[in-house]
């Protein structure tokens, strides 16, 4: 993984940590957007996501913490 995708995810490990704790999640448009850009830059090129569905977006994040954590 890049310096740099991992340094930009890492910027949302606050967001993840209430998402796991509290269940929710708040992320603005260019915050889905930038995990968005990580997921297909390291690991699924096609990968989309329904941005306007908050469950489909708290997997997404989810995945994306999955994956990062299995690198370390």
């Amino acid at each position: 993984m890049s310096p740099k995708n991992r340094e930009k995810l890492e910027q949302y490990r606050g967001k993840y940590n209430t998402l796991i704790a509290d269940q929710t999640l708040n992320l603005q448009p260019h915050e889905r957007q930038d995990i968005i850009n990580v997921i297909r830059d390291e690991w699924n090129p096609g990968y989309t996501v329904m941005e306007w569905c908050g469950h489909c977006v708290a997997e997404m994040v989810k995945m994306a913490f999955r994956n990062l954590d299995s690198i370390k």
